[in-house]
């Protein structure tokens, strides 16, 4: 299994979160294969010296569950490991070890106050602690671990052991992060007390290696604690093993600027084989005399009856070259030492790195370019984020814009000008990977290079911090994408940089057109102070395309799809053709072109998959990936930019520094999802539709909902204090768009939602009545106005949008007072403008000729042609002004007289008057006071400066 002879390497299996009991039948058939897979892993050679065990024994925390889980299983392991493996076995409590009916009124907020005594290691400390240790009293008489007999009921509330392993001493703390699980609303209000893990880990400060054993992850922690436990971590650079989340996950961490390791294992049963599952183990290695920790996750795979290794669970960039293994450094080899090549390394560049920032040699990337396994190349040819090892990889084909990037950059120097050179692509035409590929050719045309690589767009960038950082001697590559949200800096960072004649540093820029145009990067005069050159993205030449389809056929069927059967140059003219009518939308040509030819009519197949997995991985806040990528496509598939981080946090309830980490990521590795700075959208909008509509018909999902919980979600995270880019999108611009494409109910179910979460907001009320009048329900739309009793002032659509309605609902008197208290001066501080009045005016005529109609009283005629007569004079478009023509023709021809422009507005009055005298909805009189007794200066001057404008006929 380890390709690494066994010498003094210190070995071990972590299992965590079984739920014994939660199905007794399932869980006896996981048990015996997940038994043969370790007596496999045993005869081959891979014998641990350890077993960690980091909680959830048990379902509901009760006796014959862990009687179950020792019996049938934890004695049948000792049994296959053989030795004295239970003296080396070790086991926390997790959530589900804990029985909550017993003893539950209690505060964990209370509890992890300043002031509380209860985690002191004192008699104080264990009374109080003692008062709901009958929670865990089933967990505690069963354990057949290695782990001290009652540690939990001790004063020390931890335990500490020291270990003597081949002449290295081996420190296993043991923690409780369970002690306050009280529901499934733990998250934030847990804490296995700072003082006892503070005082058991200063009892292994010495050892070798330290090894924490814990159930949750420390973002699981009370706020206040979280902070501290990090720097008590780092402090004693331990190795944090957890479990709790049900997948596989391994992270380097920072504590107080010190390093730990955090490896959280998958479920060693979380559901039956015919649903998805991500049953797994973790099997480790740490080399004593290199700090080198070795990790390989396998989960059960019910498909193929075997135990394949857990490909995702860490960062491709980790994995051993021709192995199954992943390589971490040990928190302990990071700890700084005299003369060490480490702080060598770091004084290198005596200027401190910014967050967000990547320092790269040709060194640092010399262990990369090798041959990618099927598995990894697959995912990348599916659109995965391209990590380093797979986007420079050898597998992968190089296009002709890389060898143009390179050369330009790389070229020798002869000028005291930097060179710009600026990526244009739409996203999804595969722009990450030439940035990728650009920089390791220019590292390995000459080893003197330094790239600073912005890793984070979502930080900011420091024009003082690039200048000083760049002040030591080239040749410099300073890379970033999403350049339209920092062009204005980088610009300055050139002109500072020309002005001092540094034409040794230079700059590698990338964004998406659209975003650039819309930043107006290129006023900017960027050719003044670079040498520039502009490359974009878009399509495939022949060359590219015959590189692209030589790059999947190394991997046979399962990377080329659909043109598996096919011969090279039909193969070569099938993408380019599609990439050529991609080219006719906005989405990305090339990952278009990849979907048409690879995956065709599969790509729902390829897509249910898919979104199986990622239901089985659940994230911080207790929503899966699956939830997440639904969010996404339901906003992309409507062609809209407005789904910001601080939204998708919200909506998948977890905190908004987790989202990239936890959601962002992990989407990306599995080619779900993509990124810019602030928005988040699927690879192409063919997927985000495929997607909704796999999730309707293979899941039974009801899709419109996502709609209704994102835009309360972005309101609700508004109010809370964050910044949403593209608030008006949530506010109007999604339910419009839904509107637009025949779904009036479900435009009106967001707008509902948005209203419901500032109820005050006139603005969303005019649009949600709007909707409500174009689907036929103006009683809905009357009910709005008529019920509101807040401020409505300068807010003219607010009285528009109300009469309209009240006409469709009958009242005519109404709403002719509405109207011509919408073009008073009494309505709004700035005067009606053309658009406005042509609007107004243009329903007045015909409101007027209704009431005609009905009554036969000649003031609304003569109403209609005071209308009809101001309407002429505005300016306005000739459809319109053609129409108001015709209406003083039916009115001459009705009898009706003509009037002066100056006597329009006094008719007009008498008319407004006469017709309001018909109002008979009390909520109305009560907002314009009884009487709209108005005036109309604004109108008569719009009226009177069009004329004065009118070209001489």
């Amino acid at each position: 299994m380890s390709n690494i002879e066994h010498n003094n390497n210190l070995r071990w299996l972590h299992l965590s979160d079984f739920h014994t009991g939660k199905d007794e039948y399932a869980q006896r058939k996981l048990f015996g294969r997940m038994l043969d897979h370790v007596q496999h892993t045993h005869d081959k050679g891979f014998r641990p010296d350890f077993v960690f065990v980091t909680g959830d024994l048990a379902n509901k925390g009760k006796t014959d569950e862990f009687e179950m889980f020792y019996n049938e299983f934890l004695l049948p392991l000792f049994t296959i490991l053989g030795g004295d493996i239970e003296k080396k076995t070790y086991v926390v409590p997790g959530n589900h070890d804990v029985e909550r009916i017993r003893n539950p009124f209690f505060s964990p907020e209370d509890i992890c106050k300043s002031n509380s005594r209860f985690f002191d290691s004192t008699k104080e400390g264990q009374s109080l602690r003692n008062q709901i240790l009958p929670r865990f009293e089933s967990f505690a008489a069963m354990d057949m671990s290695a782990s001290p007999a009652q540690w939990l009921s001790s004063i020390q509330g931890a335990f500490s052991q020291i270990i003597d392993f081949k002449g290295r001493k081996i420190g296993v703390v043991g923690i409780n992060t369970a002690w306050l699980s009280k529901d499934n609303d733990d998250r934030h209000k847990l804490s296995p007390g700072r003082q006892l893990v503070e005082a058991a880990l200063d009892e292994i400060a010495n050892c070798d290696a330290r090894i924490v054993l814990g159930h949750h992850p420390l973002d699981w922690f009370a706020d206040r604690e979280m902070p501290q436990f990090r720097a008590l971590f780092g402090k004693h650079n331990v190795i944090y093993l957890h479990g709790h989340l049900h997948e596989v996950r391994g992270m380097p961490e920072d504590g107080s600027g010190k390093s730990y390791l955090a490896i959280q294992c998958g479920a060693g049963f979380e559901t039956r084989e015919s649903e998805v599952w991500k049953n797994g183990v973790i099997w480790a290695e740490l080399d004593l005399e290199t700090h080198e920790l070795r990790l390989q996750p396998r989960n059960w795979n019910p498909n193929n009856l075997d135990w394949p290794v857990t490909t995702g669970a860490f960062p491709e960039i980790r994995k051993m070259e021709g192995s199954d293994w992943w390589l971490f450094a040990s928190p302990e080899a990071q700890k700084p030492s005299e003369g060490g090549k480490q702080k060598k390394r770091a004084n290198a560049n005596s200027v401190k790195i910014p967050e967000g920032w990547q320092f790269l040699t040709k060194a640092d990337l010399s262990e990369l370019g090798g041959p990618l396994e099927e598995d990894t190349a697959i995912r990348f040819f599916n659109g995965a984020t391209p990590t380093w090892q797979q986007a420079v990889s050898k597998s992968i084909p190089r296009r002709a814009v890389v060898s143009r990037l390179s050369e330009f950059i790389s070229q020798p120097s002869k000028s005291d000008r930097p060179r710009v050179a600026l990526l244009l692509a739409a996203s999804g035409e595969g722009k990450s990977t030439v940035l990728l590929q650009t920089i390791y050719a220019v590292c390995n045309s000459d080893e003197n290079w330094r790239v600073l690589r912005r890793s984070d767009e979502t930080q900011p960038v420091s024009v003082n911090d690039l200048i000083a950082i760049t002040s030591v001697p080239g040749p410099w590559l300073i890379v970033t994408d999403e350049a339209d949200q920092v062009a204005n800096k980088i610009f300055e960072i050139i002109r500072l940089l020309q002005v001092r004649g540094r034409g040794d540093v230079h700059f590698l820029v990338a964004s998406r057109d659209t975003d650039w145009i819309a930043a107006k990067a290129y006023s900017d005069n960027w050719w003044k102070y670079s040498i520039f050159k502009e490359e974009k993205l878009r399509g495939l030449d022949d060359e590219d395309a015959m590189r692209i389809i030589d790059g999947w056929a190394e991997f046979g069927r399962a990377a080329l799809g659909r043109l598996a059967n096919l011969e090279r140059d039909v193969a070569v003219r099938l993408l380019i053709d599609a990439a050529r009518e991609e080219a006719k939308t906005p989405q990305g040509s090339f990952f278009g072109a990849m979907l048409t030819v690879r995956f065709g009519d599969d790509l729902h197949e390829h897509l249910k998959l898919l979104l199986q997995r990622l239901g089985t991985r659940i994230i911080p806040g207790g929503a899966t990936l699956l939830d997440a990528v639904a969010y996404v496509a339901a906003i992309h598939s409507l062609n809209l930019e407005i789904l910001s981080r601080p939204v998708l946090a919200w909506v998948l309830g977890c905190l908004p520094k987790e989202l990239k980490r936890n959601v962002l990521l992990p989407m990306g590795e599995e080619a779900a999802a993509t990124t810019t700075s602030q928005f988040v959208y699927t690879r192409h909008r063919r997927v985000a539709v495929a997607v909704l509509e796999v999730l309707s018909s293979a899941f039974g999902e009801d899709t419109d909902q996502y709609y209704e919980d994102l835009a309360g979600a972005a309101l609700d995270a508004y109010h809370a204090g964050e910044y949403i880019p593209q608030l008006g999108g949530w506010r109007y611009d999604l339910a419009a768009k839904l509107s637009t494409i025949g779904r009036d109910d479900l435009a009106i179910r967001v707008s509902r939602a948005v209203l419901r979460r500032e109820a005050t907001n006139t603005k969303t009320m005019v649009k949600l009545a709007s909707l409500y009048r174009d689907a036929n329900s103006s009683e809905e739309a009357v009910a709005l106005f008529r019920n509101y009793r807040g401020d409505v002032s300068d807010n003219r659509a607010f009285f528009v949008e109300w009469a309209l309605s009240e006409s469709l609902d009958g009242d005519s008197g109404g709403a002719i007072g509405l109207f011509a208290h919408a073009l008073s001066d009494e309505c709004a501080f700035v005067p009606p403008d053309n658009r406005d009045s042509n609007t107004v005016l243009s329903i007045l005529d015909s409101e007027f000729a209704s009431l005609f109609e009905l009554y036969n009283n000649r003031i609304f005629l003569e109403g209609r042609v005071a209308v009809a007569t101001i309407g002429t004079k505005c300016v306005g478009d000739s459809r319109r002004l053609a129409a108001f023509e015709k209406s003083r023709e039916v009115c001459k021809l009705l009898g009706a007289q003509t009037f002066r422009l100056d006597d329009c507005y006094d008719v007009f009055q008498r008319a407004i008057d006469e017709a309001y005298a018909l109002c008979h909805r009390k909520e109305i009189r009560e907002r314009l006071q009884k009487q709209p007794q108005v005036t109309f200066d604004g109108l008569k001057k719009l009226i009177r400066d069009a004329n004065l404008t009118k070209p001489p006929q």
